[in-house]
């Protein structure tokens, strides 16, 4: 029983060493058409578990089924595409992202492994079972167990912290692109909801850039260009749809105020000519007064003209 837990802490330390490895031979290979080291990690710290798990399946696989170097190589070839397709497919599922895509090399099944990658992984694993494993068991032999229980308690604790926190930031992107993509859909359906609709979205896109240093994955050397050309053109879409957005408020005022403008234009003449019968109806009235008063004026004169003519009779 001891013996299986030495065993067992043996195969941790490999993972740990393997993981932050791969790292490093990732990094410095996807730089080196600059001139630099570019950190892919998927996680923040400096390892990346499909490595360490791609030496275990080496160290305790396909060394105890290899016979000799050939065999070494065309078992790791295949055990390790297997590896990586499952892996592309499992994190596609869950994040809804194809993580590196190797559609544009020769030989390839679905973008998920190529030819070229897998033999460079038959090579590795050569590398691995006849130069570094020997050197790490030689290592391993000579570090007290409390100092590597130590270490791997360390490496636990850090490495756990950083899986949930990690984790956490991809539910947030995930949820952020689930709704990044409802929004759009919201717009591109009603025109009542588009200016709210592509807020919304932006907001989202914005969410998800905030985690975008995930999103240049840990294998493919294109993944950082081709994360950033998606979301340039994820940003150029939105911008194109807002400006149409814009277009069509501005037509739409613009039709809005010559419609206003022929709505005034019409109660002026409504008015003008409202003012134009009352004056029409004020003449009227005006000649219709006039006789009535000469007629009046008539019978005044000949009543005064009758008093006098009494009154000289009198006398």
């Amino acid at each position: 029983m001891e013996t299986f837990l030495i065993n067992c802490l043996h195969a941790y330390f490999y993972f740990m060493v393997y993981s932050f490895g791969g790292w490093v031979v990732q990094g410095l290979y996807v730089g080196a058409k600059d001139f630099r080291f570019v950190n892919t990690g998927f996680f923040h710290g400096p390892y990346v578990p499909i490595f360490g798990f791609g030496c275990l399946f080496i160290i305790y696989i396909v060394d105890r089924l290899s016979m000799n170097p050939f065999w070494v190589f065309v078992n790791t070839f295949w055990l390790t595409s297997v590896l990586e397709y499952i892996t592309s497919w499992y994190l596609q599922k869950r994040y809804h992202r194809l993580w590196w895509d190797y559609s544009k090399h020769k030989f390839n099944i679905h973008g998920r492994v190529c030819l070229l990658n897998s033999t460079l992984y038959g090579v590795a694993g050569l590398v691995v079972t006849y130069v570094f494993q020997p050197w790490m068991e030689d290592l391993v032999a000579h570090i007290p167990l409390h100092a590597m229980q130590g270490i791997m308690i360390l490496f636990t604790i850090v490495f756990g912290i950083d899986f949930i926190t990690t984790n956490r930031e991809m539910g947030r992107h995930k949820k952020a692109l689930e709704q990044l993509h409802a929004h759009v859909q919201r717009a591109v359906g009603s025109v009542a909801y588009q200016d709210e609709s592509f807020a919304a979205a932006v907001a989202s896109l914005q969410k998800m850039q905030e985690n975008s240093r995930h999103m240049r994955g840990f294998v493919h050397q294109r993944l950082d260009e081709a994360y950033q050309s998606s979301v340039d053109r994820v940003n150029r879409h939105v911008q194109e749809a807002g400006r149409r957005m814009q277009d069509a408020q501005s037509a739409v005022n613009a039709r809005v105020q010559e419609a206003g403008a022929r709505v005034q234009q019409a109660q002026e003449m409504v008015e003008s000519h409202v003012q134009e019968v009352s004056q029409r109806v004020n003449a009227l009235r005006q000649e219709r007064d006039k006789p009535a008063s000469g007629a009046n004026g008539k019978a005044a004169s000949e009543e005064a003209g009758a008093g006098k003519d009494d009154a000289k009779q009198a006398e």
